[in-house]
Protein backbone atom coordinates (compact mmCIF):
# COMPACT_ATOMS: atom_id res chain seq x y z
CA UNK A 1 0.00 0.00 0.00
CA UNK A 2 2.75 2.50 1.26
CA UNK A 3 4.74 1.93 -2.72
CA UNK A 4 1.05 2.55 -4.71
CA UNK A 5 0.44 5.78 -2.58
CA UNK A 6 4.19 7.04 -3.39
CA UNK A 7 3.38 6.67 -7.04
CA UNK A 8 0.24 7.92 -6.90
CA UNK A 9 1.08 10.96 -5.12
CA UNK A 10 4.20 11.18 -7.48
CA UNK A 11 1.60 10.95 -10.81
CA UNK A 12 -0.42 13.13 -9.50
CA UNK A 13 2.34 15.83 -9.06
CA UNK A 14 3.43 14.99 -12.06
CA UNK A 15 -0.16 15.94 -13.94
CA UNK A 16 -0.27 19.51 -11.84
CA UNK A 17 3.41 20.38 -13.08
CA UNK A 18 2.21 19.87 -16.61
CA UNK A 19 -1.06 21.56 -16.08
CA UNK A 20 0.71 24.95 -15.07
CA UNK A 21 3.89 24.51 -17.54
CA UNK A 22 1.56 23.90 -20.94
CA UNK A 23 0.22 27.64 -20.80
CA UNK A 24 3.32 29.51 -20.38
CA UNK A 25 4.60 27.23 -23.42
CA UNK A 26 1.88 28.15 -25.48
CA UNK A 27 2.43 32.11 -24.95
CA UNK A 28 6.10 31.04 -25.97
CA UNK A 29 5.49 29.67 -28.64
CA UNK A 30 2.90 32.44 -30.12
CA UNK A 31 5.53 34.89 -29.08
CA UNK A 32 7.87 33.41 -30.74
CA UNK A 33 6.39 33.44 -33.63
CA UNK A 34 5.34 36.56 -34.23
CA UNK A 35 8.60 38.17 -33.02
CA UNK A 36 10.55 35.97 -35.34
CA UNK A 37 11.57 38.15 -38.87
CA UNK A 38 12.43 34.87 -40.72
CA UNK A 39 9.19 33.74 -40.43
CA UNK A 40 8.00 37.12 -41.45
CA UNK A 41 10.11 37.73 -44.62
CA UNK A 42 8.60 34.06 -45.42
CA UNK A 43 5.39 35.29 -45.13
CA UNK A 44 5.80 38.24 -47.17
CA UNK A 45 7.52 35.54 -50.06
CA UNK A 46 4.45 33.48 -50.12
CA UNK A 47 1.97 36.64 -50.28
CA UNK A 48 3.73 38.13 -53.39
CA UNK A 49 3.63 34.74 -55.05
CA UNK A 50 0.21 33.86 -54.59
CA UNK A 51 -2.25 35.64 -57.14
CA UNK A 52 -4.30 38.07 -55.80
CA UNK A 53 -8.03 36.73 -55.77
CA UNK A 54 -9.94 38.07 -58.46
CA UNK A 55 -12.59 40.52 -58.17
CA UNK A 56 -16.24 40.12 -59.27
CA UNK A 57 -16.85 40.47 -62.61
CA UNK A 58 -13.35 40.35 -63.51
CA UNK A 59 -11.52 38.96 -66.13
CA UNK A 60 -8.22 36.40 -64.65
CA UNK A 61 -5.51 37.07 -66.69
CA UNK A 62 -4.52 32.99 -66.98
CA UNK A 63 -7.77 32.74 -68.70
CA UNK A 64 -7.55 31.81 -72.61
CA UNK A 65 -8.99 34.35 -74.73
CA UNK A 66 -11.85 34.05 -76.79
CA UNK A 67 -11.09 33.70 -80.70
CA UNK A 68 -13.21 34.55 -82.86
CA UNK A 69 -13.93 33.75 -86.62
CA UNK A 70 -13.43 36.42 -88.74
CA UNK A 71 -14.21 35.88 -92.64
CA UNK A 72 -12.85 38.04 -94.74
CA UNK A 73 -16.13 37.16 -97.18
CA UNK A 74 -17.88 38.66 -94.06
CA UNK A 75 -16.98 42.17 -95.39
CA UNK A 76 -19.60 42.07 -98.30
CA UNK A 77 -22.86 42.29 -95.33
CA UNK A 78 -21.08 45.60 -94.33
CA UNK A 79 -23.20 48.92 -94.95
CA UNK A 80 -22.48 50.55 -97.76
CA UNK A 81 -20.62 53.89 -98.03
CA UNK A 82 -23.78 55.71 -100.24
CA UNK A 83 -25.33 55.00 -96.35
CA UNK A 84 -22.41 56.50 -94.74
CA UNK A 85 -22.42 60.62 -93.94
CA UNK A 86 -19.53 62.68 -92.28
CA UNK A 87 -20.59 65.78 -91.83
CA UNK A 88 -17.86 68.68 -91.14
CA UNK A 89 -17.71 72.53 -91.73
CA UNK A 90 -15.61 73.20 -94.97
CA UNK A 91 -11.47 74.42 -93.78
CA UNK A 92 -11.76 77.40 -95.76
CA UNK A 93 -15.22 79.33 -95.68
CA UNK A 94 -16.34 81.17 -98.60
CA UNK A 95 -19.86 82.49 -98.06
CA UNK A 96 -19.90 86.26 -97.89
CA UNK A 97 -16.24 86.48 -98.77
CA UNK A 98 -13.93 87.69 -101.35
CA UNK A 99 -11.08 86.87 -103.25
CA UNK A 100 -7.99 88.44 -104.47
CA UNK A 101 -5.60 86.45 -106.64
CA UNK A 102 -2.54 87.77 -108.24
CA UNK A 103 -0.65 85.37 -111.01
CA UNK A 104 1.25 84.24 -113.91
CA UNK A 105 -0.46 83.03 -117.28
CA UNK A 106 1.26 80.81 -120.11
CA UNK A 107 -0.07 80.34 -123.08
CA UNK A 108 0.55 76.67 -124.33
CA UNK A 109 -1.03 76.09 -127.98
CA UNK A 110 -0.12 78.86 -130.07
CA UNK A 111 2.83 77.34 -132.55
CA UNK A 112 4.18 80.67 -133.76
CA UNK A 113 4.41 82.32 -130.41
CA UNK A 114 5.14 82.04 -126.91
CA UNK A 115 3.17 84.08 -124.09
CA UNK A 116 3.82 84.53 -120.79
CA UNK A 117 2.25 87.31 -118.72
CA UNK A 118 0.47 87.84 -115.23
CA UNK A 119 -3.26 87.51 -114.42
CA UNK A 120 -5.51 89.51 -111.66
CA UNK A 121 -9.21 88.38 -110.73
CA UNK A 122 -11.48 89.59 -107.88
CA UNK A 123 -14.37 87.49 -106.99
CA UNK A 124 -17.40 87.68 -104.62
CA UNK A 125 -18.69 84.20 -103.17
CA UNK A 126 -22.42 83.95 -102.75
CA UNK A 127 -22.36 80.76 -101.18
CA UNK A 128 -19.74 77.68 -100.64
CA UNK A 129 -20.78 76.88 -104.03
CA UNK A 130 -21.46 80.09 -106.10
CA UNK A 131 -19.28 82.95 -106.75
CA UNK A 132 -19.04 85.63 -109.58
CA UNK A 133 -15.40 86.49 -110.54
CA UNK A 134 -13.56 89.84 -112.32
CA UNK A 135 -10.43 89.05 -114.39
CA UNK A 136 -7.45 90.77 -116.50
CA UNK A 137 -4.71 89.68 -118.28
CA UNK A 138 -1.98 90.99 -120.07
CA UNK A 139 0.48 88.90 -122.24
CA UNK A 140 4.44 89.77 -123.27
CA UNK A 141 4.08 88.13 -126.71
CA UNK A 142 7.21 87.07 -128.15
CA UNK A 143 7.85 85.67 -131.73
CA UNK A 144 8.92 81.57 -131.23
CA UNK A 145 12.02 80.84 -133.78
CA UNK A 146 9.82 79.34 -136.78
CA UNK A 147 7.62 81.98 -137.21
CA UNK A 148 11.32 84.46 -136.73
CA UNK A 149 12.59 82.32 -139.45
CA UNK A 150 9.58 82.58 -142.15
CA UNK A 151 10.14 85.93 -142.17
CA UNK A 152 14.33 85.66 -142.22
CA UNK A 153 14.83 83.61 -144.43
CA UNK A 154 12.04 82.53 -146.42
CA UNK A 155 10.77 86.16 -146.51
CA UNK A 156 6.96 85.30 -145.84
CA UNK A 157 4.82 87.47 -144.53
CA UNK A 158 3.59 86.66 -140.92
CA UNK A 159 0.54 89.03 -141.03
CA UNK A 160 -1.90 86.17 -140.82
CA UNK A 161 -0.55 84.85 -137.57
CA UNK A 162 -2.20 86.66 -134.29
CA UNK A 163 -2.09 85.98 -130.95
CA UNK A 164 -4.22 87.06 -127.79
CA UNK A 165 -2.59 90.05 -126.31
CA UNK A 166 -4.44 90.67 -123.96
CA UNK A 167 -8.33 89.66 -122.15
CA UNK A 168 -10.58 90.77 -119.74
CA UNK A 169 -13.90 89.48 -118.20
CA UNK A 170 -16.67 88.12 -116.16
CA UNK A 171 -16.90 84.43 -115.04
CA UNK A 172 -19.19 82.51 -113.01
CA UNK A 173 -17.18 80.53 -110.13
CA UNK A 174 -18.67 76.85 -109.53
CA UNK A 175 -17.08 75.24 -106.56
CA UNK A 176 -18.90 71.29 -107.07
CA UNK A 177 -15.66 69.35 -104.65
CA UNK A 178 -13.88 69.83 -101.89
CA UNK A 179 -11.63 67.60 -100.12
CA UNK A 180 -8.33 67.15 -98.13
CA UNK A 181 -5.23 65.24 -99.38
CA UNK A 182 -1.75 64.40 -98.16
CA UNK A 183 1.60 66.37 -98.86
CA UNK A 184 3.92 63.73 -98.74
CA UNK A 185 2.91 62.14 -95.20
CA UNK A 186 3.83 65.32 -93.52
CA UNK A 187 0.28 67.56 -93.90
CA UNK A 188 -3.40 67.41 -94.77
CA UNK A 189 -3.56 69.85 -97.63
CA UNK A 190 -7.67 70.85 -97.82
CA UNK A 191 -8.52 71.56 -101.33
CA UNK A 192 -11.71 73.09 -103.58
CA UNK A 193 -11.74 72.06 -107.07
CA UNK A 194 -14.03 74.72 -109.25
CA UNK A 195 -15.20 75.37 -113.07
CA UNK A 196 -15.12 79.20 -114.34
CA UNK A 197 -17.88 79.68 -117.02
CA UNK A 198 -18.25 83.11 -118.58
CA UNK A 199 -17.71 86.16 -121.42
CA UNK A 200 -15.11 88.83 -122.10
CA UNK A 201 -13.23 90.25 -124.71
CA UNK A 202 -9.37 89.74 -126.33
CA UNK A 203 -7.29 92.26 -127.80
CA UNK A 204 -5.08 90.23 -130.50
CA UNK A 205 -1.44 91.53 -131.79
CA UNK A 206 -3.38 93.07 -134.95
CA UNK A 207 -4.79 95.60 -132.10
CA UNK A 208 -8.28 94.13 -132.96
CA UNK A 209 -10.62 93.07 -130.43
CA UNK A 210 -13.07 90.43 -130.50
CA UNK A 211 -15.56 88.84 -127.96
CA UNK A 212 -14.07 85.64 -126.16
CA UNK A 213 -16.17 82.78 -124.42
CA UNK A 214 -13.98 81.67 -121.28
CA UNK A 215 -14.14 78.20 -119.70
CA UNK A 216 -11.98 76.87 -116.55
CA UNK A 217 -11.23 74.28 -114.54
CA UNK A 218 -8.60 74.59 -111.53
CA UNK A 219 -8.06 73.89 -107.99
CA UNK A 220 -7.38 76.36 -105.09
CA UNK A 221 -5.00 74.90 -101.92
CA UNK A 222 -5.34 75.87 -98.48
CA UNK A 223 -2.02 77.09 -96.86
CA UNK A 224 -4.48 78.92 -93.98
CA UNK A 225 -7.91 80.20 -93.50
CA UNK A 226 -7.49 83.23 -95.58
CA UNK A 227 -4.61 82.68 -97.96
CA UNK A 228 -4.79 79.39 -100.77
CA UNK A 229 -2.43 78.90 -103.82
CA UNK A 230 -4.00 78.09 -106.69
CA UNK A 231 -3.93 76.77 -110.48
CA UNK A 232 -6.11 76.40 -113.01
CA UNK A 233 -6.19 75.30 -117.11
CA UNK A 234 -8.63 78.12 -119.18
CA UNK A 235 -9.56 78.12 -122.45
CA UNK A 236 -10.40 81.36 -124.66
CA UNK A 237 -12.76 80.67 -127.92
CA UNK A 238 -13.00 84.05 -130.27
CA UNK A 239 -13.51 84.85 -133.63
CA UNK A 240 -11.28 87.87 -135.30
CA UNK A 241 -10.96 89.68 -138.83
CA UNK A 242 -7.08 88.53 -140.21
CA UNK A 243 -5.92 90.27 -143.37
CA UNK A 244 -5.51 88.30 -146.14
CA UNK A 245 -2.62 88.04 -148.51
CA UNK A 246 -2.60 87.33 -152.37
CA UNK A 247 1.14 86.00 -151.94
CA UNK A 248 3.10 84.62 -149.35
CA UNK A 249 5.86 87.26 -149.93
CA UNK A 250 3.87 90.10 -151.72
CA UNK A 251 1.76 91.12 -148.66
CA UNK A 252 -1.54 91.85 -147.55
CA UNK A 253 -4.19 93.17 -150.37
CA UNK A 254 -6.58 94.63 -148.17
CA UNK A 255 -9.19 91.93 -147.95
CA UNK A 256 -10.25 90.27 -144.23
CA UNK A 257 -11.37 86.76 -143.43
CA UNK A 258 -13.05 86.11 -139.67
CA UNK A 259 -10.98 83.08 -138.42
CA UNK A 260 -11.43 81.01 -134.93
CA UNK A 261 -9.20 80.87 -132.14
CA UNK A 262 -8.85 78.86 -129.42
CA UNK A 263 -5.68 79.81 -126.66
CA UNK A 264 -5.00 77.39 -124.12
CA UNK A 265 -4.07 79.23 -120.79
CA UNK A 266 -1.99 77.41 -117.51
CA UNK A 267 -2.51 79.53 -114.36
CA UNK A 268 -0.51 79.48 -111.54
CA UNK A 269 -0.70 81.67 -108.42
CA UNK A 270 -2.09 82.87 -105.21
CA UNK A 271 -5.16 84.12 -103.51
CA UNK A 272 -6.14 86.23 -100.87
CA UNK A 273 -9.59 85.86 -99.06
CA UNK A 274 -11.31 88.96 -97.01
CA UNK A 275 -12.52 89.35 -94.51
CA UNK A 276 -11.46 86.62 -92.15
CA UNK A 277 -13.48 83.75 -91.67
CA UNK A 278 -15.74 83.63 -88.77
CA UNK A 279 -15.13 80.21 -87.28
CA UNK A 280 -12.63 77.47 -86.97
Amino acid sequence: MAKFSIKSELLLIFLIILILVQPNLSEAQVATSEGDPDLDAIEAELLKSSPPEPKPNEKVNNEPEKKTNFKYSDLKYLAPFSQVTVIQKRYLPKTNRMQLNLGGNYLTNNPFFQGVGLIGRLGFYFTEYLGLEVSAMKLNINPKQVTQDLSDFHKVKTATLVSSDSYTGVDLIYSPFYGKMTWLDRAIVPFDTFITLGLGSTKTTTSKSAPTLHLGLGQTLAINKDLVFRWDLSSNNYSVDVDQISSMTSGSTGAAKKQQFNDLFLGIGVSLLFPGAKYR
